[in-house]
């Protein structure tokens, strides 16, 4: 398996950093989907970004993220405006699927 990583600089705790979500959006979008075809009901690349925003908001259980993601609906249908998709990735087994699918060789 490949694995990349991307330069990024560690900030101080009390210093603030901002993030590029199209950025990183489009990195997700180079991951290759190993999920069945029926198992692709939203795409990777979303529910990836979705789940490090989730991450780096301090939530770390796939049921955590995936209500973090039900509450922020509306900012995600914003950020994502080109997939209907955004607002009904909030149920867990849509994360946990993806999360499956990276943790499988």
């Amino acid at each position: 398996m490949n694995y990349s990583t991307l330069p990024f600089t560690l900030v101080a705790p009390d210093e603030t950093y901002l993030l590029d979500v199209g950025a990183l959006y489009t990195q997700a979008q180079t991951l290759v989907d190993h999920r069945k075809a029926r198992g692709r009901q939203y795409p990777l690349a979303l529910i990836v970004t979705v789940a490090v925003l989730a991450k780096l908001a301090g939530y770390t259980h796939v049921e955590d993220i995936a209500d973090w993601a039900k509450l922020r609906c509306q900012e995600l249908h914003v950020l994502f405006a080109s997939s209907g998709h955004a607002c009904r990735i909030t149920r867990p087994g849509a994360v946990s699927s993806v999360a499956q699918s990276i943790s499988q060789p």
